[in-house]
């Protein structure tokens, strides 16, 4: 007589209940530290949306020899760069002989010898304006200090202007996400920029 053997194929209904319990156990701990981890990102995402728009503002200001202006929506979530009005700034003029006589009211032998009118220079197109537009995902602008001013909350746009030069007014701009989780984003008068989260 022959014996033979039957082997064993595929798992008892015990062993997939025990691997179903220790895969939720393990899920349950998981989920709170990734949905923590997931709501800590968006406020560092968004504390780098704000850097770099500082960085723009501030290139552009030199690049361009406009003023820019960082523009905060508080209690709201959309920052802007735009440009801003020129500097006044006194230039030099230079005129030719007859542009000079025209202005003096007083000929020169040239104007009245050939009797022209006095030369002019065409105006140069002025360039568009160009910006930029960030919106932060989950994240709000709860508040911009300027300088020495200790800031204000009040919803409404609020702005920091970038000089020609780079330079703009030290600002400390706080971001605040749905958890009530902070960071403090601290610009100096070079531009430079340092964060804290709280």
């Amino acid at each position: 007589m022959r014996m033979t053997s039957r082997t064993k194929n595929g798992f008892t209904l015990i062993e997939v209940l025990l691997v179903t319990v220790i895969i939720g156990f393990v899920a349950a701990i998981a989920t709170p530290a990734f949905v923590k981890s997931l709501q800590g990102q968006r406020l560092r995402q968004a504390t780098r949306t704000v850097m770099a728009c500082g960085r723009y503002a501030h290139t552009m200001a030199v690049s361009r020899q406009r003023p820019m202006n960082l523009v905060f929506t508080l209690g709201g979530s959309q920052i802007n760069v735009e440009e801003g009005p020129p500097l006044k700034t006194t230039v030099a003029q230079v005129y030719t002989r007859h542009q000079l006589a025209a202005i003096t009211n007083t000929p020169d032998f040239e104007t009245l010898a050939t009797n022209r009118p006095p030369d002019s220079t065409p105006a140069t197109p002025a360039s568009p304006p160009r910006g930029l537009a960030r919106k932060l995902d989950g994240v709000i602008v709860k508040k911009l200090a300027r300088g020495d001013d200790p800031g204000t909350e009040e919803a409404g746009p609020a702005s920091v202007r970038y000089k020609t030069n780079g330079t703009c007014t030290p600002y400390e701009v706080t971001l605040a996400d749905e958890d009530g989780h902070e960071s403090v984003i601290t610009v100096d008068f070079l531009g430079e920029a340092e964060h804290e989260e709280k």
